[in-house]
């Protein structure tokens, strides 16, 4: 495969800096220590039936319901690293009973609670499932086959067009391991792949939040309402940057999904799913994808181990 560029790091204070806003398949809301509502972003009236600016100041329970609430609270108390993420499926956060697929996390001493109407699709047995895709890559002979076989297994998965697995060896470059698509139509020629483009204005937040969904590059950014705005950097529904959303238009991508992958506590990769069309993946979907992901990671440590012990090699420290 081709050497690809890449920026690997980046600043939220230079050029491509995050913006405020959020996508608009979902909403946002920042919540106080006390769960009083200190900032929101401007479209949650769609999904809530409240103005955002109504919203400033009000109690959680004001329009929550207490079952709600409670749940959060409980998911909430689960978290134990600083990044982590709790998710809860077809809550029915409002009055009105509409269910939503829910993010909770904390952004400093804020808490910050990111949701979408649930698609209520039933998955089966997710663990089966699971465990057939893993059986397939644990055929695989060597890294080249094992990325090659991850990529196709994620592209059911996701149901996207493409899939990239990109390798990020270390700063200055970057190589393509692996690209499985639909079609021979789903791979522009000559387009040469970014890879910090392609995880968004920066790779530090990919590998925070392990995943990050671009439904729509052409729905327009919401922007947040309050004075108190959480780290959006680390938001589930954060908006793409410029840069990658100029990067998935050169692919010919209107939606993305990409997937930090981990091993041996450092970013190894990344995989880049690519659609031809808008697609909203849903909050059960990601759940899947990352421990596929999570996985696959395992995977590629073993391959890696076993390449430098038939070399001679020393193990890595």
């Amino acid at each position: 495969m081709d050497a690809i560029n890449t920026e690997v790091g980046g600043s939220m204070s230079g050029a491509g800096i995050m913006p405020l806003t959020v996508q608009p398949s979902g909403f946002l809301l920042g919540l106080s220590e006390d769960w009083h509502v200190e900032c929101a972003s401007a479209n949650v009236g769609t999904f809530l039936g409240i103005e955002a600016g109504d919203l400033i100041g009000s109690a959680a329970l004001a329009f929550l319901t207490d079952d709600a609430v409670h749940m959060l609270r409980n998911r909430l108390a689960l978290l134990r690293e600083p990044d982590g993420i709790e998710r809860l499926f077809a809550c029915q956060l409002g009055k009105d009973g509409r269910p939503f697929d829910v993010a909770i996390q904390f952004a400093g001493e804020q808490v910050v609670i990111e949701a979408e109407p649930s698609t209520a699709k039933l998955y089966g047995d997710v663990s089966g499932t699971l465990r057939g895709m893993m059986a397939r890559v644990e055929t695989a002979d060597g890294l080249s086959a094992l990325c090659a076989t991850a990529a196709r297994q994620m592209r059911s998965l996701t149901g996207f067009d493409r899939v990239i697995i990109t390798r990020l060896p270390g700063e200055g470059s970057a190589m393509v391991i692996a690209d499985a698509a639909r079609a021979p139509a789903d791979r522009p020629a000559g387009v040469q792949v970014s890879a910090a483009a392609l995880a968004g204005p920066d790779l530090a937040a990919v590998r925070r939040t392990l995943l990050h969904v671009v439904a729509d590059i052409d729905a327009a950014p919401v922007s947040i309402v309050g004075d108190h705005c959480p780290d959006v950097a680390c938001a589930v529904l954060r908006s793409a940057s410029n840069d990658q959303l100029e990067q998935l238009r050169l692919l010919g991508a209107r939606a993305s999904v990409t997937i930090a992958l981990e091993v041996d506590g450092a970013l190894w990769g990344l995989v880049s799913c690519h659609h031809n069309a808008p697609r909203r993946i849903s909050f059960e979907r990601r759940a899947m994808i990352e421990l596929f992901a999570q996985m696959f990671a395992m995977r590629i440590e073993i391959a890696e181990l076993k390449a430098a012990l038939s070399r001679g090699s020393a193990l890595p420290a």
